[in-house]
C-alpha cells in the first residue's frame, strides 16, 4: 500500500513539535511560572482600579462572585480615603 505524502510531512512535523516540547520541559524543569515578589498593595489597587470591566466579568466567571469580592475587600482596605 502506498503511504501519502502528507502523511510522512504531518509525521514529520510532530515529530519537530514534541522534540521542541521536551526540550522547553527539561529547560524550564523546577522553575516557578509565577512571579516570586509579592506585588505591593499599591500596585495591587493600581491593578484593581484599571480593571475594565470585560476582565471584572471573567474574574467572576472563573472564581465566583464571592471569591472575587473578597479579594477586592482585602485590597480596598489599604486604600486611604
Amino acid at each position: 500500500m502506498r503511504e501519502n505524502p502528507l502523511d510522512d510531512v504531518l509525521d514529520k512535523v510532530m515529530k519537530r513539535q514534541h522534540a521542541v516540547s521536551d526540550n522547553i520541559a527539561r529547560r524550564f524543569k523546577k522553575t516557578s511560572p509565577f512571579a516570586s515578589i509579592p506585588l505591593t498593595p499599591k500596585a495591587k489597587l493600581w491593578a484593581i482600579d484599571n480593571l475594565g470591566t470585560e476582565d471584572m466579568v471573567d474574574l467572576v466567571r472563573e472564581y465566583g462572585e464571592e471569591r472575587v469580592g473578597t479579594m477586592l475587600y482585602e485590597v480596598n482596605k489599604h486604600r486611604r480615603f
